[in-house]
């Protein structure tokens, strides 16, 4: 990272920028980092084959989130700004600015000292649902999302499952 860097004073001069934008924010720790460069492997294929404008504009209009150990459970920051930049020597890559939540740290179960080796009991009662769920109105499916205590992906319920022909 530090000779496309070395090699780039706009893309220096960008990140202090980039960090002044977001320092003040949310986040615990701001780090500088190259998310694509068009390194190239031993026959000659680009590592990564995407089209680095269309990365820039994809990061920059909806950052990207950061998980630990690849668990969307566990959001450890975002990908916060991102650009394109081209070295004196013709070197193409993006820079991004990451930001992590409290210095990156992720909370575990273990923090909370919660006996998590213990079975937990299962409910005594479980409510009461309709015959047929799928005929419930969208409504109904948005009122449970909403007092759902994790995120949940919305997914129709009035619609008959498909039959095979």
């Amino acid at each position: 990272m530090s000779d496309l860097l070395n090699d780039s004073p706009q893309a220096l001069q960008w990140f202090e920028e980039a960090e002044r934008r977001h320092s003040p924010g949310t986040f615990g720790k701001i780090v500088r980092s190259i998310i694509w460069s068009d390194a190239r492997s031993d026959d000659g294929e680009l590592l990564l084959d995407l089209n680095p404008h269309e990365l820039v504009a994809s990061v920059n209009e909806a950052p990207f989130s950061l998980l630990h150990g690849h668990d969307p459970g566990q959001l450890k920051g975002q990908v916060l700004e991102s650009a394109y930049f081209q070295t004196a020597s013709g070197n193409v890559f993006v820079a991004a600015i990451l930001g992590y939540y409290f210095g990156g740290n992720v909370l575990s179960f273990r923090d909370l000292k919660l006996d998590i080796t213990s079975p937990a009991r299962p409910p005594l009662k479980l409510p009461d649902l309709p015959e047929d769920a799928r005929s419930l109105p969208d409504t109904h499916s948005d009122d449970l999302l909403i007092q759902a205590s994790a995120p949940r992906c919305k997914m129709p319920y009035n619609h008959p499952p498909s039959r095979p022909p």
